[in-house]
């Protein structure tokens, strides 16, 4: 539920300061609720509806199907992030990609790496059981710069490229990055895009393929 009010929405997204993040129609009590902003995805999977939400160090997925009975929608799987990238993992966006494919952007500190402090990360996880599609989150480069992003992710998007499906990432640390798909990592860089003033906070691709991206409080097209 969020429990303040939602301050954006777009393409299957919904943003605003500090949500809390817990089960449907129920209260936020105990470990459950998790604070952060809360991002949904909605999408279909052989054949059935489904909705994503990911806030706080949470992903949760949802059965849409009960909506035509005008019930709540049913929890069916969820994943606590801290197992992977800390007790302070901030989840900061998450996209749905066909077939079976949920690309999760967030800030964490993989157990390895010892940063002390927060990073960016990619990580691919399989939509059916949350699990890591991908052992590793996508990185820049897995020795010099073993991250995505120098901080959050905050806007990720899937770009329809004439040379295959790529995917976005924008961050708090006001770059953006486009990734192309890699068998064995599952996301390798592919170009990056600089000069932003402020943190990247919400991107969308339109019909035409141009990339309209918000910038704190500017809009860039």
């Amino acid at each position: 539920n969020c429990f303040k009010p939602v301050v954006g929405f777009n393409h299957g997204k919904i943003g605003g300061p500090t949500h809390t993040h817990s089960s449907f129609g129920g209260g936020s009590s105990g470990s459950s609720a998790q604070h952060g902003t809360l991002r949904m995805v909605v999408g279909q999977m052989s054949g059935n509806w489904f909705m994503c939400t990911a806030g706080g160090s949470e992903v949760k997925m949802w059965n849409l199907q009960t909506l035509q009975a005008r019930k709540a929608p049913q929890l069916f799987k969820q994943r606590d992030l801290k197992d992977k990238f800390g007790n302070k993992v901030d989840v900061g966006s998450a996209i749905f990609v066909p077939p079976n494919f949920l690309f999760v952007g967030l800030a964490g500190t993989l157990t390895q790496h010892n940063w002390g402090a927060n990073v960016g990360y990619i990580q691919q996880l399989d939509l059916i059981t949350l699990n890591d599609a991908k052992p590793m989150p996508a990185v820049i480069h897995p020795m010099s710069k073993p991250m995505a992003h120098t901080l959050n992710i905050t806007a990720m998007s899937v770009l329809k490229h004439k040379a295959g499906m790529m995917i976005m990432s924008g961050s708090k640390d006001a770059t953006i990055r486009i990734w192309k798909p890699h068998a064995e990592l599952g996301l390798s860089p592919a170009a990056e895009m600089v000069g932003h003033a402020r943190k990247i906070t919400s991107m969308v691709r339109t019909i035409y393929n141009v990339l309209c991206v918000c910038v704190c409080y500017y809009i860039w097209f």
